[in-house]
């Protein structure tokens, strides 16, 4: 399939811009209402913006729950898909639980939807056999009902297609750890396959890693449905 991708490295960051300050974990209770979120940053990096931009996309998907997968159920970065998360954004304060460092977490639409998909591969879709789908062909491809509706989507059932669980392993490595680099290097060869001629390509880790998350997400969450 042909391919015209164009992803700005810049993507991401994490602004102080005094907005509403963060909720702290509530007192006279033991219940961690705050699980799941971004918590404290040590520095203002693009490095740690990505992994707070994750944790927090991972946190509003494991407390909207069927929502979320509604809203991911769109096409990939689609109007409609970024339209449906922004709804969901209600509980934006929780989930970047008590950190003092920053207010405001700025992430475009590939890490919102990449983020919230990756919890999902991480949890519910964790043990969906993606066996069936190494190796397999590009018109076999188009008649599974994960069929490719995007550029990106293509893109990132093609990689997971080489090898599913060196996709898996990608995205299950820890953001920002030494771990990652290892797996984005070794999920490197897959890309060139990947994409064909004419294609313009700005993609860094960050952003691969939430093309492929959605991918394994999408996959996963059809295949565990039927049982295939």
């Amino acid at each position: 399939m042909s391919l015209h991708v164009s992803l700005l490295v810049g993507i991401l960051g994490v602004a102080a811009v005094g907005a509403l300050p963060a909720h702290a974990q509530k007192t006279g209770t033991r219940i961690d209402h705050n699980a799941g979120a971004v918590g404290s940053v040590s520095r203002l990096d693009a490095e740690t913006a990505a992994v707070a931009a994750n944790a927090f996309a991972q946190c509003l998907a494991r407390r909207e729950g069927k929502s979320m997968r509604n809203a991911l159920a769109f096409p990939f970065v689609s109007p409609e898909q970024s339209k449906a998360i922004a709804r969901l954004r209600t509980q934006f304060e929780e989930c970047l639980g008590n950190a003092s460092e920053f207010d405001q977490l700025v992430l475009g639409q590939v890490l919102q939807a990449g983020g919230a998909a990756e919890w999902f591969v991480r949890t519910e879709f964790k043990n969906v056999d993606l066996s069936s789908l190494k190796g397999m062909s590009d018109e076999a491809l188009e008649k599974t009902s994960f069929r490719p509706r995007t550029a990106l989507e293509d893109l990132g059932l093609c990689i997971v297609r080489r090898d599913p669980d060196r996709a898996r392993g990608f995205v299950e490595s820890k953001m920002g750890t030494s771990e990652a680099k290892v797996a984005f290097k070794a999920i490197t060869p897959d890309l060139g396959p990947c994409v064909t001629g004419g294609t313009e390509m700005k993609l860094n880790s960050i952003n691969l890693r939430a093309v492929v998350s959605y991918a394994l997400f999408r996959a996963s969450s059809m295949l565990g449905a039927t049982g295939a």
